[in-house]
């Protein structure tokens, strides 16, 4: 301090002169640290502060400017020991948790990944926050992330352009159904008047008793001589309709189709692809858009399902491809398919379940006999990005398992954090996980199997149905993490994610 400050006598130069040390206002210290630490790291030397004065060296005209110009940068250093804080107008992304295992590698993937994206961390250890020796494209927010003003001051920058979350209900004061639960469901339901995106375009709304079923009919193997049987049956009351029936592969048959004439051919040239809400039985389905009179000529692809789980499904129009009598038309020269499909001109739109998979191969999930798709509604969806990105856990649903689900998969049931569940921990984060999906913002849940930070990394295996046991390092859960911010497929979706590491062999 006395080295550019000056003697207690006065002998100072610069704005502070004949100012005691000991009747320095809270602004003054906090500029003069700014002046003793700060300007050093943006190559200004104290020596030349002492020769010119702190206002001279800055280019301003006196202490209010200053300190105007100084405040962000200062604060930074106070809060991590670097000049930090993400530039005006700099897209942001928030990592709740940032100081975990996890949440510390998503910061450092973001900002390798991007060095225009300006992270706000929020964390709770201010030692913590010093040891990782974050940059100025950090902006630090230390607190509870159950504490309202942590929020307020997290959602209110302009730039915020998406949230990973993190953060974990562990050692600390809080219970999971605090962290997990309701934290999740106070910042989704904070975010959701600002992301909220408009809802997709209804195709046909099953929920309703009058909307769609009857524009429906059955177009199966029977034409060609098989046995086959299928029909789609409403359920409104329950809020659904179903596609059912029987694939049999006698005479030659081996499919069942729902097939709906358009009164009006759809343009959907505005949206990216066809949404689905499915329950299903574990089987793969394929769809098929029609956009031409050229008979047994359709685009087709296909979907999994998860048995007795509903789930929000995406169907990118990219991923159509030609396809007539079950043979896949190739295209020549450059372009792989003859034709790409023209959502601007559909005509037709049905549910298939077949013996073949997309491009006339066998489908390895396919077996014969009864099956049961419930559908709630189709739609189709507008071009968007995950906004939320929720680290959740695998085994959320298992407590509530049924006995015939535990027969049917003891193993899964049976794990550790499932028999033992402390905290109610599971519950919490089902909870949490329910509000996000509720809350209309474009989300991304990812189940995570067992952490590891010392685990060789490997091939990330991504699932669905809550079945995932293993482990997962946690570099690959960060690098998973941060990669659905960019990934459109990744929209409204749950996954469950473990590693497979392949061994070298010796």
């Amino acid at each position: 301090k006395k080295g550019w400050m000056g003697k207690r006598e006065g002998k100072g130069k610069g704005w502070n002169e004949g100012k005691e040390l000991g009747r320095l206002s809270r602004m003054e210290c906090e500029v003069m640290g700014f002046v003793t630490v700060g300007l050093p790291r943006l190559g200004i030397s104290k020596g030349e502060v002492r020769r010119k004065g702190v206002c001279d060296v800055v280019g301003l005209a006196g202490l209010p400017e200053v300190w105007s110009g100084v405040k962000e940068w200062w604060v930074g250093w106070l809060q991590n020991g670097s000049m930090t804080g993400p530039r005006s107008g700099r897209r942001e992304v928030a990592v709740v948790g940032a100081t975990g295992r996890v949440g510390r590698r998503v910061v450092k993937k973001l900002l390798e990944s991007d060095g225009d994206v300006g992270v706000v961390a929020v964390a709770r250890s201010k030692e913590k926050v010093k040891e990782m020796g974050w940059g100025r494209n950090v902006r630090v927010v230390l607190g509870d992330v159950c504490d309202e003003e942590i929020r307020k001051n997290v959602l209110g920058s302009e730039n915020l352009d998406a949230l990973v979350w993190t953060a974990s209900a562990g050692r600390g004061d809080r219970t999971p159904d605090e962290v997990d639960g309701d934290a999740v469901a106070d910042w989704a339901h904070s975010l959701a008047s600002r992301w909220r995106i408009d809802p997709p375009e209804m195709l046909f709304d099953f929920r309703v008793e009058s909307n769609g079923v009857s524009s429906f009919s059955p177009l199966d193997d029977v034409i060609m001589g098989g046995v086959s049987a299928s029909r789609l049956v409403p359920r409104a009351q329950e809020g659904y309709a179903s596609f059912e029936g029987n694939v049999s592969l006698e005479q030659n048959g081996g499919f069942c189709q729902a097939r709906a004439m358009l009164p009006s051919p759809w343009d959907l040239r505005d949206f990216e692809g066809i949404e689905l809400r499915v329950r299903g039985d574990g089987k793969r389905y394929k769809i098929n858009l029609k956009n031409t009179t050229e008979p047994e000529f359709v685009h087709q692809a296909k979907f999994d399902t998860v048995v007795n789980e509903w789930q929000t499904l995406r169907v990118p129009f990219r991923k159509f491809i030609p396809v007539k009598r079950g043979r896949v038309l190739y295209g020549e020269g450059p372009s792989l398919y003859e034709s790409q499909l023209d959502p601007s001109q559909i005509l037709s739109f049905s549910l298939v379940a077949s013996k073949l998979d997309v491009g006339g191969m066998a489908d390895p999930l396919f077996r014969p006999g009864p099956f049961q798709l419930d559908v709630a509604w189709v739609a189709a969806y507008r071009p968007s990005l995950p906004r939320f990105v929720l680290l959740s856990s695998a085994g959320v649903t298992r407590p509530s398992w049924t006995d015939e689900q535990k027969r049917a998969h003891p193993m899964e049931a049976s794990i550790p954090i499932v028999k033992l569940n402390p905290g109610n921990i599971l519950n919490a984060k089902l909870r949490g996980e329910q509000h996000l999906a509720d809350s209309g913002i474009p989300y991304a849940i990812v189940r995570s199997t067992s952490l590891r930070e010392e685990y060789p990394l490997g091939k990330i295996q991504v699932g669905q149905g809550d079945l995932f046991t293993g482990i997962i390092a946690c570099d690959d859960v960060a690098r998973y993490l941060v990669d659905c911010l960019t990934d459109p497929q990744s929209v409204n979706q749950v996954v469950e994610i473990r590693s497979v590491v392949t061994l070298p062999l010796t």
